[in-house]
């Protein structure tokens, strides 16, 4: 998906052309939790999902990751129900 950044000028508006950014979705596409930091963004550009998941699967079988291994559904659910029952932490 791509987005562009509007540039606000005094004289008007433009786009300029090295605007146009590659942008997360807003659920990770293994997980389907919400993508909602910075963090997120970065990993989804290297490897197509979540923080979270990529910690948890990607890094630790990148090659097989990049050649479209993906978790199982049994380890999928797992981790989310991991998840669901720890408490949210939130930055300020």
């Amino acid at each position: 998906m791509k987005r562009i950044l509007w540039c606000f000028m005094d004289d008007g508006i433009f786009i300029s052309s090295n605007s146009v950014m590659d942008m997360s979705p807003l659920f990770c596409p293994v997980c389907d939790f919400v993508m909602n930091n910075a963090s997120d963004d970065n990993y989804f550009s290297k490897y197509e999902c979540c923080t979270d998941c990529a910690i948890r699967w990607a890094e630790s079988n990148s090659n097989k990751w990049i050649s479209g291994w993906r978790p199982t559904k049994k380890e999928i659910l797992a981790e989310i129900k991991k998840r669901k029952l720890s408490p949210p932490s939130f930055q300020i």
